[in-house]
C-alpha cells in the first residue's frame, strides 16, 4: 500500500517535471527566434533580402536542395569548371534507362 502510494507520487512528480521542462524548452526557442530577429534587423536584413542571399546561394549552388531529405535522389550527371580550358565539362554517371526506379 505504502509502495503504491510512493509510485502515485513520484509519477505526479515525473509528470509535474516534464510539463515543466516543455515550458522551458518553449521559453528557450522563444527567446532564440527573438534574439535572431534582432540580430537580422540590426545587420540590416530584411525577409526579401534573406529571400534574395537564398535564392543567390541556390543559383551558385552553395546551397542543399531541400528535397534531398524527403526523397531518394540519384546523381546521372556532375559538370564541373576546367580552370586551364574555361569551360564546363559535363561526365555521365549513370544513363537515364539505367535509373532503380521503385515499384519496378
Amino acid at each position: 500500500c505504502q509502495l503504491q502510494q510512493e509510485k502515485r507520487a513520484l509519477r505526479g512528480q515525473k509528470r509535474k517535471l516534464k510539463a515543466s521542462l516543455a515550458d522551458e524548452q518553449a521559453k528557450r526557442l522563444k527567446r532564440v527566434k527573438l534574439q535572431n530577429c534582432r540580430e537580422m534587423e540590426r545587420e540590416g536584413r530584411t525577409k526579401p533580402h534573406q529571400s534574395r542571399l537564398r535564392q543567390q546561394k541556390k543559383e551558385n549552388c552553395q546551397a542543399t536542395p531541400s528535397f534531398l531529405g524527403l526523397c531518394d535522389f540519384i546523381a546521372t550527371k556532375v559538370e564541373v569548371f576546367n580552370g586551364e580550358t574555361q569551360q564546363y565539362e559535363t561526365f555521365s554517371l549513370i544513363d537515364q534507362n539505367e535509373l532503380p526506379l521503385k515499384g519496378q
